[in-house]
Formats: C-alpha cells, structure tokens, sequence
C-alpha cells in the first residue's frame, strides 16, 4: 500500500480540496494517507480529521517541514512513498500513475507529475514571468516544483542521508540521476502559483536563498557530497517535497516534546526535530554582470507548494579533477535559445530577468548572515 505523506503548516484553506481528491474514486485501504500537523495554530488538523479514518492525522508543535516529514516517515507504514504538500491538487488516479512509473522495468527510483498553473487571478507581471520559467530545461525535466515527489523503497534510501534543507525537493530532484527520475505524463498536479508580483518575489527571494544553503551544503560536502551526501553534522533526515508549507525552516530545537492526535491506526510517539521592465541589452548585461545565472527549482509556497529559485552567487569552483555537484541552474545560453524559438517572448523575457535580479537583490543579507530558517510565506497563492 503506498503511504502519502502530507505535512501542513496552517492549511485550513487548501488541504481539504486535497484530501477529497485523493479519496475520491479510491478504495479504503488503497492508500495510507498521513497528514502531519505542524506548528498549525487554526483548524489544519479539524479539517483532516473530518475526513473520516482513511486519514490519519499526526500533530507536532514544532514548525518545521522537515520535522514534520521525517515525523511522517516513522508513522507512514508503506511503500512508494509519495511526499505531497498540503496546498497542491491531485487525484487518485494520479497516484496509481506515480506508483506504476516506479514499479516499471526501467529502473526508475523517484517520480513526479506534470504541473499544472493555473494563471487565473494571476497579474501579467506574473503570467510572463511564468511563461518563460516554464521553457527552461531544468524546469521541465526536474521533479523540483511540482509539490509531489513519489520515491520507491531504494529511492527512499538514496535521500535519507540528506540533511535539513529549505530547497528539499530540488536537493531530492539531484539526487537521481536523470535515468532513475522520471516525470510522469499522465499523471498531474495542479500547483497555485502567486497571484501578485510582490508575493512572487517572496517566492523568488526564498528561492534563492534556500539554493544558496544548497550549494553552501555541496561546497562542504566536498567533490564527492553532492546533494544526497550527509550533512557535516551526520545528521540522516528525510526530505521531501517543495517547501509549500512556507513554515519556518531549520531543525527546530532537540528534545521538543510533541503532541501526537491521532485518528484511525495511526501509532503514538515520543519526542523528535525565497519592478519595471528594462531594455534586453541592459537587462543581460546586468545579469552577466551580476553572474546572475538563474539556479531554478520550482514552485514553493512552498510544498508549496512551489520554491523557483533565483539567481545566487556562482560557487566556487571545484578543484581540479573533481566532479562537479549536481545543478539545476539554467545559464543565459539557454534563456537565448528560448527566445531563438520564440522571440515573441521577448518582453516576458525583460520581466523573468527583473524578477531573477531583483530576487537576488533581496536574498543577499539573508546570505550573507546565511539565515536559512526564514521562510516568506506567499498567500495570494492560497486564495480561493
């Protein structure tokens, strides 16, 4: 039976139209459904426990995503293991997709579906930032923003060495080679983008710094860490999906004691732990200038759901010889060959570069302090 995992962080808004979803056209012990409470302070829990036994519900009042996955993990009683955030939208059906692709012969460790955005509400500013994201090689081809990540036993494994982090789900994305990850087609997920230009700021200043937590990890890890090494700590924890939750980030504090509700089987435990339009020439030498090639990863709300990440300092370079950390950034030369093929998408290439650069802008003193435990929460994103 697979075991989906939900962490939610105040959802009382969207996590219902979830659940439905999944219980909707499916049987009773199809699925083990899990969602885990955390640091909720409105009806988050209310709402799952509504939805009857198929759902059980785990409560910690530690704010973490991280927590709250690796809480998931030692209640969730099954494989695959689907991690879901609370304010995507996805369908039974969907499910046994993301299920099949990982029980197939092509050895595929880790799955996600194709997003949907919806761009309804959504200002233009935002439509044309997203029109050209939604181009970009590692978008497409990358389990990252999406919100859903489905890993296999051996999968599972591969990323339960990875430490805390605020981009999990790019950091669960590198971790496969692109012959173990697939996106699977006929399965979706709707992810909401934000609706307003400054909300997808946010998303993109917490993108950026949270990639720039990622390559600080690498560059510790040392030529062989990558994203799936250990931390320098030893830490082991599970990460999951796109941060959609927007809760406050970090480990927490040691020996927090939790509170556990739970509603049918579910077992007791004990304590546990991311502007105008300027000219095209000015715009990419501004960028070239700044070194400002976009390090993307996906949709935050992030879960949310979600988290595109922006431009962050280039790192260094790795010593001679050494194999090169696994990346999701997308260069300059892929933003021309975009507009190459479509050089109508010139004026929504001006407002993906603003938003890139001025998403930069506002990651730097985060960065600089290396503050990876703030997460901006975006809520147009949340609307109904």
């Amino acid at each position: 039976m697979p075991s989906i995992v939900i962490p939610a962080h105040n959802e009382e808004r969207t996590l219902g139209r979830l659940l439905d979803g999944l219980l909707d056209g499916s049987s009773d012990e199809e699925f083990d459904i899990l969602v885990v409470c955390n640091g909720c302070t409105d009806a988050t829990a209310d709402v799952a426990a509504a939805r009857g036994p198929r759902v059980r519900v785990v409560e910690t009042p530690v704010p973490s995503k991280h927590q709250a996955l690796r809480l998931g993990d030692e209640h969730a009683d099954g494989f695959p293991r689907i991690y879901v955030d609370a304010d995507v939208e996805l369908g039974a059906a969907d499910v046994r997709a993301l299920t099949d692709a990982l029980a197939g012969p092509d050895g595929v460790l880790a799955a996600a579906p194709e997003r949907e955005l919806p761009m309804t509400g959504c200002s233009w500013r935002v439509r044309a930032y997203y029109r050209v994201w939604q181009r970009l090689p590692a978008v497409r081809d990358g389990l990252f923003g999406r919100g859903v990540i489905a890993m296999s036993g051996e999968g599972h494994a591969r990323i339960a060495a990875l430490p805390p982090l605020m981009a999990d789900d790019l950091a669960a994305s590198l971790a496969f080679g692109p012959a173990e990850r697939a996106v699977v087609p006929s399965a979706r997920v709707v992810v909401r983008p934000p609706r307003t230009w400054a909300d997808l700021i946010r998303r993109r200043v917490r993108a950026a710094t949270s990639t720039a937590q990622l390559e600080d990890h690498q560059r510790r890890s040392g030529p062989a860490g990558g994203a799936g090494s250990a931390g320098a700590d030893g830490s082991a924890a599970v990460a999951g999906s796109a941060g959609a939750d927007g809760l406050t980030g970090g480990t927490g504090s040691p020996g927090v004691a939790e509170s556990v509700r739970t509603t049918g089987s579910a077992r007791t435990t004990g304590s546990a732990r991311a502007a105008e339009s300027v000219r095209a020439a000015e715009s990419v030498r501004a960028a070239e200038s700044a070194r400002s090639t976009e390090c993307v990863d996906g949709t935050g709300s992030a879960p949310a759901a979600e988290s595109h990440r922006a431009a962050v300092p280039v790192p260094a370079a790795a010593p001679a010889g050494a194999a090169a950390p696994p990346s999701a950034r997308t260069g300059l030369g892929d933003l021309r060959a975009i507009l190459r093929a479509e050089p109508a998408l010139l004026p929504a290439m001006l407002v993906f570069l603003t938003a890139a650069l001025a998403a930069r802008r506002g990651a730097r003193r985060a960065i600089r302090k290396r503050d990876f435990d703030t997460w901006l929460r975006d809520e147009s994103s949340r609307q109904d």
